[in-house]
């Protein structure tokens, strides 16, 4: 397996763990809890946790 791959497959584990997933951010996990307490709905662009997931969508769509 390239070395590549098995970055991505690590980088979005770790994400997943975090709670960012492909699909959004994963219910009752660390990622959500902390999108509720700081941004709500409203997460500005830019900001660490909107990178992050970006992050996790879009390597989690390159492992699919």
């Amino acid at each position: 397996m390239p070395l590549n791959a098995i970055f991505t497959k690590v980088v979005v584990f770790t994400l997943g763990v975090i709670g960012f997933g492909a699909a959004g951010p994963i219910e009752n996990k660390t990622a959500s809890k902390i999108q509720k307490a700081v941004y709500g709905a409203a997460v500005p662009a830019g900001s660490l946790f909107a990178s992050l997931q970006r992050l996790a969508m879009k390597m989690g769509q390159a492992t699919t």
